[in-house]
C-alpha cells in the first residue's frame, strides 16, 4: 500500500484530533468538549452495538493489535510489539508487556485469546460475525505472544486486525452471563477511558493518561468529551447557539448558511470514506413484486438528478463528490469501469411504460433522519415519474430488524468505509450476509470469496471489477456521493483529521 490513500476519516476518530485554541481555552472553565447524540447509547461496545455514534467512543476506547498508518502505508504495532507472518494462514504477534487496561488490569496474551475465541465461536452471535469468522483459531504461544490463524488466505486479515477486531479485559469479560454487560462500564486500553454511560444524561470520556503505548498522533488534546442525547436537530442546533455543545455533526447545506452567519460559530469539512447510496430488493423478499424487473429499477435511477440534491440537500454537499460505484477507488482493490444511468426522466417513464407500469406503484422509501432531507427529494423525484412514493424514517434500531425480516423494497442510506477501507469489505457488508442480501447473486457471491483469497493487488482489482461493475448494469444499488463529515462548531475548536487509525 503506498501513501497515496486518503485520509481514513470518520465521524469516530475525528474527535481524538480535536484541537482547544487558546482562545478556546479563555472561553472554557473545563478542558471539555460537548457534542450531541441523535440517538441515545445504551452500550459503548466495538461488538455489539453498530450505532454510528457509538463507532465514535468505542473506536478510541478499545485498541487492536495493530493500525494502519496512511503516512507510513503500513501497518504499524499498538498492542503488538511486532508481528510476522509465519505461512499465508498464519500471523504471530508479539505484545506489549506493558500494555494497561483502564482499570489497571495488565494486558497479555489471555485477553487476546479470549476475546477472538469469542468472537469467532457461533454461539456468541455478535453482529457483522462475517468480520471475525475468518478466523479459524488463536493460539497461546506465550505470555505475551500469540499466533492467530485462518482456514484460507485472507487478502484482508492485517486490515481484519488492524481495525474491527479489538482487545477486550479478558478478567472482566469472561464472567459476564450477557456480553452487552461489558459495553455498560467498557474496559479498553485506548487514548479515552469511559467513565458515564447512561441513555439520559450521555457518555462521557476522559483522556487517559496513562495512554503510552500508542503513536502521538492518537493523543488528544481534549480532556473530557461529553456525548449529550439531543434526537432533536432543531433543538441541537439551539444548544449550539446558546453555548449548551460545543459542535453538531452534519447540519444541512441551509442550516450550515445559517450557523455560520454567528460570529460566535464556524464550520469544517472533512472528507470522509463514506457513501450514500439507494438499494433495491431485486428478489421480491419485501412484496414490491415490480422491483425483480431490472428496467424497472434503472428507471428509478435514471429519475434522479444527483448533483443538484446533493449540493443543496446533503451536509458539506458542497464539497461532497457524485459516486460511480459502490467503493472508493482509493479503497484497497477498488474498481469498476460502469456508471449509474444519467438523469433522463423522460426515459424513465418510458422504461416504466415498457415494464408495464404506466401509472407506477407504490414504494416506500427507507431512511435513517441522518439523510431526511436527501431522501425526500428522492421521494419528489419518484413522484415525478409516476411512483406514488413515500418516506418511511425510522432509528438504527428499527432499519435493522426491518432488513433481516425482508421489509426493505427500497432503502436510502449511509455507508462508512472509513474503518475497514477495502473494496472487499464493501462487497462483503452488502452480499455476504443473507439477512442484508436483497439480490442473491452468484456472480456476487463468487468475487467476494476469490478476491478475500487473492494477495495479488491487480488480481483483486479485476475480480472486484467485474462484480462492482455488475452491480451498476444489473441496477441493484446506486451509489449517490461520497458524504463528508461537516461540523458547524464553537470557533476555537479546532476539527481535524487523525492521520492514523
Amino acid at each position: 500500500m503506498g501513501n497515496s490513500n486518503r485520509s481514513f476519516v470518520g465521524l469516530f476518530i475525528v474527535f481524538v484530533a480535536v484541537v482547544l485554541t487558546q482562545s478556546a481555552f479563555a472561553q472554557k472553565s473545563a478542558d471539555t468538549v460537548r457534542l450531541p447524540l441523535s440517538e441515545p447509547i445504551s452500550v459503548v461496545d466495538a461488538f455489539h452495538n453498530l450505532q454510528r455514534e457509538n463507532a465514535m467512543f468505542s473506536h478510541v476506547v478499545f485498541d487492536a493489535l495493530t493500525v494502519y498508518d496512511q503516512v507510513r502505508g503500513d501497518y504499524v504495532p499498538l498492542l503488538a510489539k511486532s508481528y510476522k507472518r509465519v505461512s499465508p494462514t498464519s500471523i504471530e504477534f508479539e505484545l506489549r508487556d506493558d500494555g494497561k487496561f483502564h482499570n489497571g488490569n495488565q494486558m497479555d496474551a489471555d485477553d487476546v485469546v479470549y476475546t477472538i475465541g469469542w468472537l469467532i465461536d457461533p454461539k456468541s452471535k455478535v453482529q457483522s460475525q462475517q468480520r471475525y469468522n475468518w478466523i479459524t483459531s488463536v493460539d497461546k504461544l506465550g505470555p505475551y505472544k500469540v499466533r492467530i490463524n485462518s482456514g484460507e488466505v485472507n487478502a484482508a486479515d492485517m486490515l481484519n486486525l488492524s481495525t474491527v477486531i479489538t482487545v477486550y479485559d479478558e478478567q472482566v469479560f469472561r464472567p459476564l452471563t450477557d456480553k452487552q454487560d461489558y459495553g455498560r462500564a467498557p474496559v479498553g486500553t485506548g487514548p479515552f477511558k469511559i467513565t458515564q454511560v447512561d441513555q439520559n444524561k450521555g457518555i462521557v470520556a476522559i483522556r487517559n493518561e496513562d495512554f503510552k503505548h500508542g503513536p502521538e498522533s492518537l493523543r488528544s488534546q481534549v480532556k473530557v468529551v461529553h456525548g449529550l442525547p439531543v434526537p432533536d436537530r432543531s433543538v441541537q442546533i439551539a444548544n449550539l447557539i446558546t453555548g449548551n455543545v460545543d459542535a453538531i455533526f452534519d447540519p444541512s447545506e441551509d442550516q450550515l448558511k445559517e450557523l455560520t452567519q454567528n460570529p460566535d460559530l464556524a464550520m469544517t469539512s472533512l472528507d470522509s470514506f463514506s457513501m450514500l447510496y439507494i438499494q433495491l430488493d431485486a428478489i421480491n423478499r419485501s412484496g414490491v413484486r415490480q422491483l425483480q424487473d431490472p428496467r424497472v429499477r434503472k428507471a428509478l435511477y435514471m429519475a434522479i438528478d444527483r448533483q443538484p440534491m446533493v449540493s443543496s440537500l446533503v451536509s458539506g454537499g458542497s464539497t461532497a463528490k457524485l459516486m460511480d460505484g459502490m467503493c472508493f477507488r482509493e479503497m484497497l482493490a477498488c474498481d469498476y469501469s460502469t456508471t449509474p444511468p444519467a438523469y433522463d426522466p423522460d426515459g424513465a417513464k418510458k422504461l416504466l411504460a415498457e415494464a408495464g407500469y404506466p401509472n407506477g406503484f407504490e414504494l416506500a422509501l427507507t431512511a435513517r433522519p441522518v439523510t431526511k432531507d436527501a431522501a425526500v427529494a428522492i421521494v419528489g423525484y419518484w413522484r415525478k415519474i409516476g411512483i406514488n412514493a413515500t418516506v418511511d424514517l425510522v432509528t438504527l434500531n428499527a432499519f435493522t430488524s426491518k432488513r433481516a425480516a425482508g421489509q426493505l423494497a427500497a432503502y436510502f442510506g449511509e455507508r462508512p468505509y472509513a474503518s475497514f477501507p477495502d473494496a472487499g469489505y464493501a462487497l462483503d457488508v452488502n452480499f455476504a450476509n443473507e439477512s442484508r442480501d436483497y439480490w442473491r447473486d452468484p456472480l456476487l457471491l463468487k468475487a467476494i470469496k476469490d478476491g478475500a483469497a487473492e494477495r495479488d493487488e491487480a488480481k483483486r482489482k479485476a475480480i472486484y471489477r467485474e462484480a462492482f461493475d455488475h452491480i451498476n448494469t444489473q441496477f441493484y444499488m446506486m451509489p449517490i456521493s461520497s458524504l463528508p463529515q461537516t461540523f458547524a462548531h464553537v470557533k476555537g475548536l479546532e476539527i481535524k483529521p487523525s492521520p492514523i487509525k
